[in-house]
């Protein structure tokens, strides 16, 4: 499938513009959401290192209503925003390929925002089982939750240093071309 026709400056500022707002409007609304109902208290999904000892110590700083909202949190928004930065990343990493005049060889650097998506939402659905469970949490996902949340960040890092180091060679390029 050519996915190249969605790889356009105007699909660049549309998910850019979702993705911003997504940022300063819907994560505030579920953070105070998750405040309100379990007080100040962190989230496995905003930590890069932590292990299946510090995800007990989450569970049980939840408490059973806590660990609730979690799960309808991870299966709402935190369903949404993966595609949205996704989407986004996706795109300029796309659009930078296409007219930057990056050689096709490059084109595999589409495969990180995808990767960085499937990886956020295994780390989603493990903590998910892991706090439904809670306390008779599998072994499993408490081991394989830290380890979703540490890679997804690096290829989230991968994909933003990616996103902003392209967009500013299509810029430069364009600026080029014009002199």
């Amino acid at each position: 499938m050519n996915f190249t026709r969605l790889y356009t400056k105007r699909n660049v500022i549309m998910y850019a513009l979702l993705f911003v707002a997504f940022i300063f409007i819907v994560l505030p609304l579920m953070d105070r959401q998750m405040e309100n109902e379990i007080g100040e208290a962190i989230s496995p999904d905003v930590l890069v290192l932590y292990d299946s000892g510090d995800l007990f110590e989450m569970g049980e700083l939840y408490g059973r209503q806590g660990r609730l909202m979690y799960v309808f949190q991870r299966a709402t928004w935190d369903l949404a925003f993966p595609l949205v930065y996704g989407s986004f990343a996706l795109a300029a990493i796309g659009y930078s390929i296409n007219n930057g005049k990056i050689l096709s060889r490059f084109k595999f650097m589409t495969a990180f925002p995808v990767i960085a998506v499937g990886l956020d939402f295994l780390e989603n659905i493990f903590a998910s089982i892991y706090f439904l469970r809670f306390p008779n949490s599998a072994v499993f996902f408490g081991i394989m939750t830290p380890i979703m949340t540490m890679f997804k960040w690096l290829f989230v890092s991968i994909t933003f240093m990616l996103v902003l180091t392209l967009l500013i060679w299509v810029f430069f390029d364009s600026k080029r071309k014009k002199t």
